[in-house]
């Protein structure tokens, strides 16, 4: 394969990469916490929202947290015990979801929240915010 070839290829998987990473709502979905500093052991309350004109299903249990690295982000999920069960949050409403940071590892953060009906579901995640000992 030639080498422009080559980096023409790595640069559309880096663009659909950073796709798949946007903030950007999913289906007009989206998801902001309450604040953006946490302690460890602090409920953490994300307000998932749908602008859209349809019901949107979503999966908040098990939890996947995503810890900010130099590189991108390290998914983590939650071990929590719990149904997987699907619900769904109507057009133009919101729900509100409560989380428990799973571990003592302090940093930046963010929560994924699988949603829509496909498999595997579309993901949405938090704004980032910070988990830190007072």
């Amino acid at each position: 394969m030639p080498r422009a070839t080559a980096l023409s290829a790595i640069g559309v998987v880096l663009a659909l990469f950073a796709l798949s990473c946007s903030t950007e709502p999913v289906d007009g979905l989206s998801a902001e916490t309450a604040a953006e500093l946490y302690e460890t052991g602090d409920d953490i309350v994300v307000t998932l929202t749908n602008d859209s004109d349809d019901d949107v299903s979503y999966r908040a249990c098990p939890s996947i947290w995503e810890r900010k690295t130099d590189g991108g982000y390290d998914r983590t999920e939650g071990l929590e015990v719990c149904s997987t069960e699907v619900t769904s949050v109507g057009a133009h409403s919101s729900v509100d979801l409560h989380y428990t940071f799973p571990g003592n590892e302090l940093g930046t953060w963010r929560i994924v929240i699988p949603v829509g009906s496909d498999n595997p579901p579309d993901e949405i995640h938090t704004n980032d915010f910070q988990v830190v000992v007072f």
